[in-house]
């Protein structure tokens, strides 16, 4: 089989690097069908009183993933655990959703963020600068393959493109014995 890609090491930051406000440019597709999906399902639940389970429904299992416009990942503090606020917009109808929870940063310097109760993501960065950060997923299959890309600045300028061809050179460069 193909070996799974492994991270790059865990970028060792300094906390204060990811407190703000970050913009999502990019995120893969497996982690919008997965983890997106999941909770914008999980926040329509937890706004109307139901309970949530790890167990997903048939029903989630075969819903398209959201439709999501300016997503945005608030950090509040440089504490090892701190709280973040997710936000976006979903399309059509454009409804606004949002949770705040836990952001825990381990020894290694990757973050296991609970996005809900009961969904949580380890994530790891692998590229830490002023106004761009990216995050791959180490809990995924395969690991490391799900991405997030964050910015900081103003959006006008942004190359999204060459960042994703970057991304994607990385990723072939990986070494596999296909």
């Amino acid at each position: 089989g193909t070996p799974t890609p492994e991270c790059k090491e865990c970028k060792l930051h300094a906390s204060e690097a990811l407190v703000g406000t970050w913009h999502l440019i990019l995120l893969s597709n497996n982690f919008l069908t997965t983890v997106i999906a999941d909770l914008d399902s999980q926040i329509d639940k937890l706004e109307s009183n139901q309970p949530i389970s790890e167990q997903k429904s048939l029903f989630e299992w075969l819903a398209d993933p959201p439709d999501i416009s300016c997503p945005q990942l608030t950090i509040f503090s440089a504490e090892a655990a701190t709280k973040f606020e997710f936000a976006y917009t979903v399309n059509p109808g454009g409804k606004h959703k949002s949770i705040i929870n836990k952001w825990d940063r381990q020894a290694d310097s990757s973050i296991l963020w609970h996005l809900t109760p009961v969904l949580k993501v380890h994530v790891c960065p692998t590229v830490v600068e002023p106004d761009l950060i990216v995050l791959r997923q180490i809990d995924s299959f395969p690991r490391c393959d799900n991405v997030i890309v964050l910015i900081r600045r103003d959006l006008t300028n942004v190359r999204i493109d060459s960042i994703r061809d970057t991304l994607e050179a990385e990723r072939l460069a990986l070494p596999s014995n296909a």
